[in-house]
């Protein structure tokens, strides 16, 4: 079980999500994110909360808060398989071919589970007495997860962003869920 949820958490911090700085694209000197996307499972969140929502038999709650950040584009992605299932929520920055911030919603992991995961940073509580756990275990992402109503929400905010945002930017984030 152990192993199961370490290389679940180490998918959802490394995730599937396309490369645009691929130096084939750069090199024919044109990419487009939409079609990148598009090409590997990425729909309209609208879309793939619908199918989320359906496999999970629950409403999905998102905030209608964002980090003060520049996104050009924002998609979804549900999938699922024998190991997990998941909602996907991209924003990214096509000037920077980065991903700025995601979202991953799935089942809520057992608290034992959560305790063989890597170290966590701190533990924060939202003001309407979530925790928030926050984990600084990739050198890429800042995550935070909460655990509202069953459903698990990881958010993960790249470095360079994460210097823009506050600890309290992410509660108020977090508090925005609707």
């Amino acid at each position: 079980m152990k192993k199961k949820y370490l290389l679940l958490l180490f998918f959802l911090l490394i995730g599937n999500v396309p490369n645009v700085n691929s130096e084939s694209i750069k090199s024919e000197g044109w990419y487009d994110v939409n079609k990148l996307y598009l090409n590997n499972g990425f729909t309209e969140i609208s879309e793939a909360m619908k199918k989320a929502e359906n496999f999970f038999g629950e409403n999905i709650e998102l905030p209608t808060r964002l980090p003060p950040i520049i996104f050009t584009h924002m998609l979804g992605k549900f999938e699922s398989n024998k190991e997990f299932s998941r909602l996907e929520i991209t924003y990214l920055d096509e000037n920077s071919g980065n991903v700025r911030y995601k979202i991953s919603v799935l089942k809520a992991s057992t608290e034992k589970e959560r305790e063989k995961s890597p170290v966590v940073t701190e533990k924060i509580k939202s003001s309407d007495g979530i925790e928030i756990i926050h984990y600084k275990n990739n050198k890429n992402f800042d995550t935070f997860i909460i655990n509202k109503k069953g459903i698990e929400y990881a958010f993960f905010i790249d470095k360079i962003s994460f210097n823009k945002i506050t600890i309290e930017g992410i509660v108020k984030i977090i508090d925005s869920m609707e």
